[in-house]
């Protein structure tokens, strides 16, 4: 993969990220004035939101930078968090973690909870500096810049056995070549991430427009009762019940491996090393493939975006020491020292200019396969509230009706999309 493709990759995502049409040059909040304090004084213990997955490796990172800037007092406190569910998990933030991992989408749900400190002049100068200038519309609501963004990866293409997989242009294909050899295809359906990614893959859209500060979603547009989200609906619907098609909801784990009985998983790249692992030398990895339906093929769609570090203020209180401290941790956490040890660790797309241009990334099949996905993918930003519950009623009823008409899709989608518009602050 060259260097300008990964250069395409990042800022393609970062566009897609623009979700609600930012235009304006983010802000940041003054700094605090704690950063006088001296590390050596500063007592406390600093609580550490992450995948369990990769919590040792974040607490290695967090207690490198503290002993690195005598910071001989902090003590590290891991809270396991998952990413997709930083907004739902913890319900009392004034106890939650200083420091959290987070999906992208999240981002709204998380700063209407108090749980997003502005970004500090100090460090936004820095990411001016370090980061992609694209990345900063995925840390952006309004005019204000909220967290720190670590991963340009968090999007899903098709890793595959190529003793197996010969042609990878259509899906329809990629079934019949697993069927052939006794596996099937891992696309996890049951999971909405996956299933709306596939309803835009003809062209239908949500818009989610902000309030000018970017506290709330002011409204909802989106034409999945289309022609077009009709026909993704049809892909769908023959998928989910297609008994080829694996759609378990976690495809964590699941290779594309003889011992798995599995040809070709649909996933990201916090699977590459295990996958690589298990299957070898015949691991490849490609964009999503076309899907047919009435006569017209389309790419399969995804979802795009960013994970991304927040600095929850409500710990710290009247402590602007801790707060100090737990930005520059942050901060930290987007260096180009830890995201080279990141990518080293788990194959994640950096956001830093200087990492993404090594080699060692470049070349990875993983990114070269997201990159090019990224054509059809749509913004994981501020996303409409009731999307994910839609599409699980959606795809109950298609596994309830695996033979509905034309009429009832039209009807089916024609509720889904009303849903989706709803606007729930």
């Amino acid at each position: 993969m060259k260097r300008t493709k990964l250069v395409a990759l990042l800022g393609m995502v970062a566009l897609l990220a623009s979700c609600g049409g930012q235009t304006s040059t983010p802000t940041s909040a003054e700094d605090t004035g704690a950063a006088t304090t001296p590390s050596t004084t500063i007592e406390t213990t600093l609580k550490i939101g992450s995948p369990a997955a990769q919590s040792e490796f974040v607490k290695g990172q967090v207690e490198k930078f503290l002993k690195d800037n005598g910071y001989s007092k902090v003590t590290v406190s891991m809270v396991e968090l998952g990413e997709d569910k930083a907004d739902s998990a913890i319900t009392d933030w004034t106890t939650g973690p200083d420091v959290y991992a987070f999906a992208g989408d999240k981002i709204l749900s998380l700063n209407q909870q108090g749980a997003l400190a502005t970004v500090p002049n100090s460090k936004l100068r820095k990411m001016g500096t370090d980061l992609s200038s694209e990345a900063f519309s995925a840390a952006t609501l309004g005019t204000s810049t909220v967290a720190y963004p670590f991963a340009a990866d968090n999007g899903y293409f098709m890793y595959y056995d190529s003793s197996v997989v010969k042609h990878t242009g259509n899906i329809e294909e990629v079934i019949a070549d697993c069927l052939a050899a006794g596996r099937k295809v891992v696309y996890s359906l049951d999971t909405a991430w996956y299933s709306i990614g596939l309803l835009s893959s003809f062209g239908a859209r949500y818009n989610v427009n902000l309030a000018a500060d970017g506290s709330k979603i002011s409204s909802i547009t989106a034409d999945f009762d289309s022609a077009n989200g009709v026909k993704a609906a049809k892909a769908m619907l023959q998928l989910v019940n297609n008994p080829n098609v694996d759609v378990v909801a976690d495809d964590n784990g699941t290779a594309p491996s003889a011992a798995n009985k599995v040809g070709a998983t649909i996933t990201g790249t916090w699977n590459g090393e295990a996958f690589a692992t298990a299957v070898g030398e015949n691991l490849k990895a490609v964009k999503l493939p076309g899907v047919t339906v009435d006569g017209t093929i389309a790419n399969l769609g995804s979802f795009a975006g960013y994970k991304l570090y927040g600095v929850n203020p409500k710990p710290s209180g009247k402590d602007t020491a801790r707060l100090d401290l737990a930005h520059s941790v942050a901060e930290y956490l987007i260096s180009e020292a830890a995201q080279s040890a990141r990518f080293e660790a788990f194959k994640t797309a950096p956001t830093n200019k200087t990492v993404a241009a090594k080699d060692e990334v470049t070349s990875d099949i993983g990114l070269a396969a997201l990159a090019a996905q990224a054509p059809y993918s749509i913004p994981q930003t501020a996303v409409p509230g009731n999307i994910w519950s839609a599409a699980d009623t959606l795809r109950t009823t298609m596994k309830e009706n695996p033979v509905m008409t034309d009429a009832q899709l039209e009807e089916a989608m024609r509720a889904f999309n009303s849903t989706v518009c709803k606007v729930d602050n």
